[in-house]
């Protein structure tokens, strides 16, 4: 069973880069080229999907990564 798991764990980053390169232009927005998300499929699919989430759903007009602004508990308005 915990070699089933192993051998999940290891194809399914790289179904997932698989299919968004064959059915979208994500990767392609990401990265540019074919090169990179080719090596990153052999080498490093999970890098290369949070890369190219991190460009297509986080970047700016600019290219730079945009942050998150952590918000504090909100005050509560108690009517009396």
């Amino acid at each position: 069973m915990g070699c089933l798991f192993a051998i999940l764990a290891l194809i399914t980053p790289r179904f997932v880069v698989f299919v968004l390169w064959i059915f979208t232009h994500y990767l392609a927005t990401a990265y540019g080229s074919w090169f990179w998300p080719t090596l990153g499929f052999f080498v490093a699919p999970t890098t290369t999907l949070a890369y190219a989430v991190a460009r297509n759903d986080l970047s700016t007009a600019s290219g730079s990564i945009r942050a998150h602004r952590r918000r504090g508990p909100r005050a509560t308005h108690v009517n009396t």
